[in-house]
């Protein structure tokens, strides 16, 4: 049988070791590629520097000379039980967009804390955005346990200052470890410098994901993201975001209001009479006049809703105020249609956690607020939590990306 796939976000502060960490998985467990391993010897060397294992997934130079990861950043980790595509998000406060659009692609999430400081602002940022994202499975981590020689006493100490923090935003970890990343501790395998600590090591956690994705389970939503002709057939290519699809089965497009037969199903240019959430298929439909990019083809039964208005929790980045009244352009899966705020409510800064005011007229860099939206054209949504891929949508201006939520 095939393994499972997770996409997993690496999520913390600056300095926090979430490179190392990354680095460390996969050195561990044999998931580098080949000679990888030597370059960073060899780019450390020209550096005048240690052996680094962050520069593994700290890919751009400016990163390795500055130790500090800018952009995200993907690896590929595999275990015996499941295959990850591991998600390094940039910790520095400057770079949250770039966090926040590795941490949208995530179902799941590790929040790495460096138990030799306190509980920082920006891991509460990060905390309140998985959060925010819907992101469920949550493994927070309590990294450079040997700075503090490996004690149980700053281990239960920083544990429950972590844990406080997470409760006020309803978030219950699945695990948190204590680890180090740069001596390779309660990574892959256990130490007997951490004796006292008797839960799984990192890798068991993650390999502990239910193994039957929510995606499949939840009703059939595929947004069409392009339209091509072959020999005289239509074909809608595009990833299927959730749920099953079978020919022969009726389907719905949105926002046209239209019901169709799926007469069949490609795969890699091959017919198929099954796919499931996650892969990437071509629907040829017994009638698809007037599908464009941005259609949502969905199942009969509970589709999705279709709006001109709509609430959502918005985190914004941009260094401008957002104000009522502002134009944006909204973006939901492959769906773009331009709008304007019409409401800003419960404003807060989430790395203080407590609302800076039930009703606003602007909103600023870092905060987020319930916002209400009109839109010139219908858009295809539903509440976050249903499906990741209908759930969250992006704000632009002027075509630069300057905030991110989801739908309430």
């Amino acid at each position: 049988m095939e393994k499972p796939h997770h996409n997993i976000v690496i999520a913390g502060d600056v300095d926090h070791g979430k490179s190392t960490l990354i680095g460390r998985l996969l050195l561990d467990t044999r998931s580098l590629p080949e000679n990888k391993l030597a370059e960073i010897k060899d780019i450390c060397r020209k550096l005048g520097q240690n052996t680094e294992l962050a520069y593994l997934i700290d890919q751009l130079k400016e990163e390795r000379e500055n130790n500090m990861t800018i952009d995200t950043a993907q690896a590929f980790l595999k275990t015996t039980r499941a295959t990850y595509t591991l998600i390094d998000a940039p910790g520095h406060v400057e770079f949250i967009k770039n966090m926040l659009t590795g941490a949208a692609e995530a179902d799941a999430a590790v929040l790495i804390i460096d138990i030799s400081q306190n509980i920082q602002e920006q891991t509460r940022r990060h905390a309140y955005l998985l959060r925010m994202l819907g992101i469920k499975n949550i493994f927070a981590v309590l990294n450079k346990i040997d700075l503090v020689d490996y004690s149980h006493d700053r281990f239960l100490e920083k544990k429950k200052a972590l844990l406080d923090v997470l409760n006020t935003l309803d978030i219950v970890p699945i695990n948190v470890i204590p680890v180090s990343a740069k001596e390779g501790i309660n990574i892959t395998r256990k130490s007997a410098r951490t004796k006292w600590y008797r839960g799984p090591t990192l890798v068991k956690a993650l390999d502990i994901i239910p193994t039957i994705q929510e995606t499949v389970r939840a009703p059939f939503r595929f947004p069409v993201q392009d339209i091509y002709t072959i020999g005289g057939e239509t074909i809608l290519a595009g990833q299927i975001a959730s749920g099953q699809i079978t020919a022969g089965q009726n389907v719905i497009i949105l926002p046209l209001l239209k019901k169709a037969l799926v007469r069949s199903i490609k795969i890699f240019g091959k017919s198929s009479r099954k796919a499931s959430g996650g892969e990437s298929i071509g629907l040829v439909l017994g009638s698809g006049a007037g599908i464009t990019r941005g259609c949502v083809i969905s199942g009969i039964d509970a589709p999705p809703s279709i709006s001109r208005r709509f609430a959502g929790n918005l985190f914004w980045f941009g260094k401008n105020t957002l104000k009522i009244n502002d134009a944006v352009t909204i973006t939901c899966a492959t769906q773009t249609t331009d709008g304007h705020v019409t409401g800003i409510h419960q404003r807060k800064d989430p790395a203080q956690i407590k609302p800076i005011e039930k009703i606003s007229s602007a909103m600023k860099t870092h905060e987020m607020a319930r916002v209400t939206i009109a839109v010139k054209k219908p858009i295809v949504i539903e509440p976050s939590g249903a499906t990741h891929t209908l759930g969250r949508f992006t704000v632009t201006q002027g075509g630069r990306l300057l905030g991110a939520g989801v739908f309430t």
